[in-house]
């Protein structure tokens, strides 16, 4: 389950990272963005649970070095929250889920001169849920 949720943010966040200066040198990318928890039926202690969400946001911020031939490093902290709407089809229900994240990526670009800038990477990081 953790590396579901550690992959689903890398792939959600990268985009916003993606957005690098072309010039080589440091720089700065700031994100911020609509969060949907999807609902979940859940089982604990043997017992059926349910659980919807509203709407969350989520933001942000990396530093990163663009060095010679395409090579990005980035380092990248992301949060997110979200609000409980019903549990076990009881409203309303209390409760908030944050998503805390750092990561070190790496990123090449591939420069082809054109406003697009097509790129891959990866990135190694940790999430804490609560």
């Amino acid at each position: 389950m953790m590396a579901i949720l550690l992959a689903t943010g890398f792939v959600l966040l990268a985009p916003a990272s993606a957005k690098a200066q072309s010039a080589l040198g440091p720089y700065l990318a700031l994100g911020l963005g609509y969060d949907q928890m999807p609902d979940r039926n859940l089982v604990i202690n043997g017992n059926a649970r349910s659980s919807q969400w509203k709407p969350g946001w989520g933001a942000l911020a990396a530093v990163g070095y663009k060095w010679y031939f395409g090579l990005r490093t980035e380092a990248e902290y992301s949060g997110r929250v979200s609000w409980v709407k019903t549990f076990n089809q009881t409203a309303p229900w209390a409760g908030t889920s944050w998503d805390n994240s750092v990561m070190v990526n790496a990123l090449y670009d591939f420069e082809f001169h054109s406003p697009i800038t097509p790129f891959i990477g990866g990135g190694l990081g940790l999430t804490q849920l609560q």
